[in-house]
């Protein structure tokens, strides 16, 4: 799931290069909603009916997801660190194109391309799972999140070429699957009966994230350039490790 997820996402960006530099920007929103009618079609006739596993009202499940990640810290812990996380990776695709264009010349379909090297974290989540299966979830998150700060250290040198933009990519995607393998896996075992508010918790704290980071990180481009970008970078994901150390401490949580 989580490999159909990120591969989607960044072949997404090569696909909206390709549309960018030859037609327009705006028809990735045309093609975009195209796109989403076909699955919405795709989804009425396919997917099966699931009966609903609580007797709880839409409203009242709302309402208890504040209190699930009140209660469970096996829930709060995880998702705050993918929230860091997150930032990392929302903030170095909202300020790449920029990037690229000022430092290195490249056009939204050149700058689309390094999208594929991002898809090398599809070969990372297997491993990720199998290392967790025997050592458990703590050294996968501390390991993937070493990645992204690796990466943004390498990322730091992308104005001297720009395949340390290639291989930085390629390491944040790397570092942050294997961290979202092994934190979800702590979050859906928390509470057996509750997953699917468990996952919405988890993913809401992912994305928004990736939004908070897209919005910092393009202010910080605009004010500093890209070693503000790469600043916030290695200071997130650093906030993301002292946490998760935090969290799987004896007698943590996890």
């Amino acid at each position: 799931m989580l490999s159909g997820v990120f591969t989607g996402l960044l072949f997404s960006r090569v696909m909206s290069g390709l549309v960018g530099e030859h037609l327009n920007w705006r028809w990735t929103y045309v093609l975009g909603a195209a796109l989403v009618a076909v699955i919405g079609c795709a989804v009425v006739v396919v997917l099966p009916a699931v009966p609903p596993g609580s007797g709880l009202s839409y409203v009242e499940l709302l309402r208890s997801l504040g209190r699930l990640f009140v209660r469970e810290p096996r829930i709060r812990h995880p998702a705050a660190v993918q929230f860091f996380l997150g930032l990392c990776y929302g903030g170095f695709w909202a300020t790449v194109a920029s990037m690229a264009l000022a430092l290195h010349g490249l056009g939204p379909a050149a700058t689309g391309l390094i999208g594929l090297s991002g898809a090398a974290g599809i070969l990372v989540a297997r491993p990720a799972g199998r290392w967790m299966d025997r050592r458990g979830v703590a050294p996968v998150v501390s390991a993937g999140i070493v990645g992204v700060i690796a990466a943004y250290l390498v990322l730091g040198l992308a104005p001297a070429s720009v395949m340390f933009v290639i291989l930085g990519a390629a390491l944040l995607d790397c570092g942050l699957r294997a961290t979202i393998v092994a934190n979800q896996t702590l979050v859906t075992s928390a509470v057996p009966d509750a997953r699917s508010r468990s996952m919405t918790i988890f993913t809401a704290h992912m994305w928004g994230g990736n939004a908070v980071g897209a919005l910092i990180a393009s202010a910080a481009f605009t004010q500093w350039g890209w070693s503000g970008v790469c600043a916030i970078g290695i200071a997130a994901s650093s906030i993301a490790l002292v946490l998760a150390r935090m969290t799987n401490r004896p007698g943590g949580p996890s």
